[in-house]
């Protein structure tokens, strides 16, 4: 009887191209433009804040700000334009990485990837991103 060996994900250029549903960009530039932005750009999204001073917005259409954009596939993410390798199931990935229900993966290009946990996304306001802005921010990502 023969074994396998383990094959590793990688993040490769995407071969089909995908709507991206989330943003990544720093918390200070997001409290920024928010100060300006109309509110019915700010009452349709909600973020998830970051101890490193990042932050994860979802909700379309997406901030015009500097940042990486990612595709969402069953709570897989990747950046915008890229998609994994070997090309699996959604499902298999979330049981590999043990996502729970509600949380999502990003994966990121060095190999890395983050978790979100469901409970990590706010409701976007200036209030929030005033408050998330000044205090310690709460830790989204895990590993």
């Amino acid at each position: 009887m023969s074994s396998f060996a383990p094959v590793p994900l990688r993040i490769v250029t995407a071969g089909e191209v995908r709507e991206p549903a989330l943003f990544e960009t720093s918390l200070s530039l997001l409290a920024e433009y928010a100060g300006t932005a109309p509110q019915w750009r700010i009452d349709r999204w909600s973020f998830a804040a970051t101890a490193g001073g990042r932050v994860l917005v979802r909700g379309l259409p997406l901030p015009p700000l500097p940042g990486t954009q990612w595709t969402n596939l069953d709570g897989i993410c990747v950046p915008a334009g890229f998609a994994w390798s070997p090309a699996v199931e959604p499902a298999i990935l979330r049981q590999l990485l043990r996502l729970e229900s509600g949380e999502i993966a990003l994966l990121r290009e060095s190999g890395a990837w983050d978790r979100i946990a469901a409970e990590a996304w706010v409701r976007c306001s200036r209030s929030a991103l005033r408050q998330a802005n000044r205090g310690p921010a709460r830790e989204a990502l895990s590993p």
